[in-house]
């Protein structure tokens, strides 16, 4: 804005009241003034000594003001003469004696200085308003291209947070945060966005059609919980409508809409009057959830908010199918391991019918010895106690081994408990005495003591290291050379235990050394590829590692190192 005072303000008056006039009207004026000025002149000159100068000069200077040069020269011409005629002896004539001459020149000379200055006064006044004038459309103009400008840089800031808060929640989706916090942050940055809006995200649940709550970090709590477990329909507010219909459900007022009438009392009485919600679809096109913006005034979406919408929609579909995507996979995972479990112990059946024979045989002897003991005369009660004590106890050592066995072939969802990772070890070892006994393997053992406990499913990592030694075993059952068995347990870095399974077998595959761990990928003749392969998703999930090297000689060692805090995934 400008500010203008002094001169500027009686150029404004002369913009404002004595805008361009046309030319017979800047005539009219001239002569009319003059006129004016010589009946005033007429009139003072009974008292005045002298022409009245100054009436015609004012007379002029109003022509030229309001006419211009052309309107100002007719005023000096007809002052000229009026002033000739009525004041200049000889009087009444337009003759002009010599003793005159001089006062009619500087009159003459006077009025058109006037008349000049008049006009150029009015031409000054023209190009202030020409130039007030342009400088008024390049102000409106500036106003508009800074408007314009500021537009733009607001929605360039918010393209920016846009861009930044989807690359913060992919990066979320991709390390597998939970999905309630996925949903918190992109329902928080909604509304960062769109300033003044409390924003939602239901899920459905496809047994009941029932929408759940996901997030909805500024709703009421109790408004939220009121609406969590919404069974969807054809009129059930906007977020029930539009899951049932699969279409965006835009709501401008809640108070007058009928698809809130069973809910519009709980919705204002929260301070709640409008409600855009856009279904959450999958790939496939099915409703997986809603999301949904409130205001607290009756209101509808702009173009920009549309686009908002989508994006953000878009975004929640990827978290929410990606999740019950990671659950299937876990599940399927989970199914195979036990499949995985139940084919290798079936494959040991007979060993493993071996090592219970054993225990169950030495009980029915020490109960027959305890028989004969007590048939005695006199009995022999102190062996027939003795050789008793021996029976149960090789019936516990039998149950025990049963008792593994079917703990290796339950299924059910992974415990996590505190596992002792030697007893692990001591364990799968028994188990597999009857193996390493039919192939002359030996075995031999350096645990660690005092070793914390780790946390994990313990049938889980019994999997993983009766595949780590029935893989040993494998490998060292055709070869010549002594054959020889040794797992180490002992504390690493970082707070980790490192277990490591060694053997003196055929070793890696050379040309396949960095496959050993994908899915089918197998060197034996009958193998399924999936025994490394599980052991390492296992192991990973548990917060450790799974790895394989060549030893120097001959035979492989593989390496498994676990954290010893809870932080098992």
């Amino acid at each position: 804005m400008l500010d203008r005072t002094g001169d500027d303000d009686i150029s404004n008056f002369r913009l404002r009241w004595w805008p361009k006039p046309p030319a017979i009207a800047s005539y009219g004026v001239a002569v009319l003034s003059v006129t004016a000025a010589l009946i005033l002149g007429r009139l003072l000159d009974i008292h005045l000594v002298g022409a009245p100068v100054s009436l015609f000069l004012c007379a002029i200077m109003l022509s030229a003001l309001f006419g211009g040069v052309r309107a100002g020269l007719l005023a000096v011409a007809l002052s000229l003469l009026a002033f000739d005629y009525y004041f200049v002896t000889p009087l009444y004539s337009l003759v002009v004696e010599i003793k005159e001459l001089p006062r009619f020149l500087i009159f003459a000379l006077s009025a058109l200085f006037v008349g000049l200055l008049g006009a150029g006064q009015r031409r000054a006044t023209e190009s202030v308003r020409d130039a007030r004038d342009d400088l008024s459309r390049t102000v409106q103009e500036l106003k508009r291209t800074n408007e314009a400008l500021q537009t733009e840089n607001t929605d360039r800031k918010r393209a920016e947070m846009l861009l930044a808060g989807e690359k913060r929640l992919l990066e979320m989706i991709a390390r597998g945060e939970p999905l309630a916090l996925i949903l918190d942050a992109l329902c928080r940055l909604v509304e960062e966005l769109a300033s003044g809006c409390l924003s939602s995200i239901l899920l459905l649940d496809p047994n009941t059609n029932r929408l759940r709550h996901g997030s909805a970090p500024s709703l009421p709590s109790k408004y939220a919980e009121a609406i969590d477990g919404l069974v969807i329909g054809p009129s059930v507010g906007s977020c029930g409508t539009a899951a049932y219909r699969a279409e965006p459900v835009i709501v401008t007022d809640i108070a007058t809409d009928s698809l809130w009438a069973d809910y519009r009392e709980l919705a204002l009485g929260h301070g709640l009057r409008a409600c855009w919600s856009t279904p959450i679809m999958s790939s496939e096109r099915k409703v997986l959830g809603t999301f949904a913006i409130y205001y607290r005034e009756p209101r509808s979406p702009t173009q920009q908010e549309y686009g908002l919408i989508a994006r953000i929609t878009h975004l929640a579909s990827i978290a929410v199918e990606r999740k019950r995507g990671e659950e299937a996979l876990h599940q399927a995972q989970t199914d195979l391991a036990h499949v995985s479990r139940v084919t290798m112990m079936g494959e040991l059946t007979a060993s493993l019918a071996h090592e219970v024979n054993q225990p169950i045989t030495a009980a029915v002897t020490n109960a027959n010895a305890s028989v004969r003991w007590l048939a005695g005369d006199p009995p022999n009660i102190q062996e027939a106690r003795a050789a008793a004590t021996r029976s149960a106890k090789d019936g516990r050592r039998a149950a025990e081994i049963i008792s593994r066995i079917r703990q290796l072939f339950e299924k059910g969802t992974a415990e996590q408990e505190p596992v002792d990772i030697n007893e692990v070890i001591r364990e799968i070892i028994i188990l597999l005495r009857s193996e390493t006994t039919r192939y002359s393997i030996s075995v031999r053992t350096e645990l660690a003591t005092g070793l914390p406990s780790l946390t994990g499913d313990r049938v889980q990592l019994q999997q993983v290291f009766m595949n780590l030694v029935l893989n040993s075993i494998d490998a060292m059952k055709d070869v010549k050379d002594k054959r020889e068995l040794f797992i180490t347990s002992q504390r690493w870095e970082n707070d980790q235990v490192l277990m490591s399974v060694r053997d003196t077998g055929s070793g890696l595959p050379s040309q396949h050394k960095d496959q050993i761990f994908e899915a089918f990928f197998t060197t034996k003749l009958h193998g399924t590829g999936m025994g490394l392969s599980i052991s390492r998703s296992i192991v990973e999930s548990h917060g450790g590692r799974l790895w394989a090297d060549g030893n120097s000689v001959r035979g492989a060692t593989f390496f498994i190192a676990l954290p010893t805090r809870a932080e098992a995934h």
